[in-house]
């Protein structure tokens, strides 16, 4: 009977299959196998080298949006804070205005009483005094009365009472009373403002 060998002959003659018949064949495996390793490592250190970028790039837009909202944060506190100041300093220079208005009212050493009472002498009859206010020198008096000659009549005596100067008219107008006494209305009011100054060394 007539057998078939189906093992090679290298097997058979006890030789490696990976033998080689020459040297320049073993060094051509070494090559190609240092190659692949060469190509396996390089692939692997790039994969590595990409992530790490990756995460970097990543990490670097985190901490550039934390930035970005700190500084957003630190621009409305500072905005903020420059308000205060600037509400601050726009009460201290009001503050340092009345200061200096009080400091002049005291230097002056002006009796606001005496005034008062000579303002009240000058006043005609069915003529009223209803709002006295102080602006630094100036004298802004409102009041009531039935007439203009009135008004008038008091304009003339402040300013030929030797105590006030610069007196002007600074508006009067009629306002119709809406009371009824007995049937009959009042007649109309006049509503009148008027500034003076005080002439210094008079009180």
């Amino acid at each position: 009977m007539h057998r078939t060998n189906l093992m090679s002959d290298d097997l058979t003659s006890g030789q490696s299959p990976f033998s080689f018949k020459t040297q320049f064949d073993y060094i051509m495996f070494l090559s190609f196998v240092v190659a692949i390793c060469l190509f396996v490592a390089i692939t692997i250190f790039q994969l590595i080298t990409i992530g790490y970028y990756s995460y970097r790039v990543k990490q670097s837009s985190s901490e550039l949006s934390s930035l970005s909202q700190r500084l957003s944060e630190n621009r409305r506190v500072g905005d903020n804070i420059s308000a205060q100041i600037n509400s601050w300093q726009q009460k201290s220079k009001e503050a340092e205005t009345r200061i200096e208005f009080l400091d002049k009212e005291l230097k002056t050493n002006v009796a606001w009483s005496g005034v008062l009472e000579k303002l009240n002498d000058l006043l005609p009859a069915r003529l009223w005094m209803v709002k006295l206010s102080l602006s630094e020198e100036l004298i802004a008096i409102r009041g009531n009365t039935y007439a203009n000659v009135l008004i008038t009549t008091f304009i003339s005596n402040l300013f030929h009472s030797g105590v006030f100067t610069d007196v002007n008219l600074s508006y009067a107008k009629k306002k119709r009373s809406q009371q009824v006494l007995e049937g009959i209305a009042e007649p109309e009011i006049i509503e009148f403002e008027l500034t003076c100054r005080l002439i210094e060394d008079k009180f």
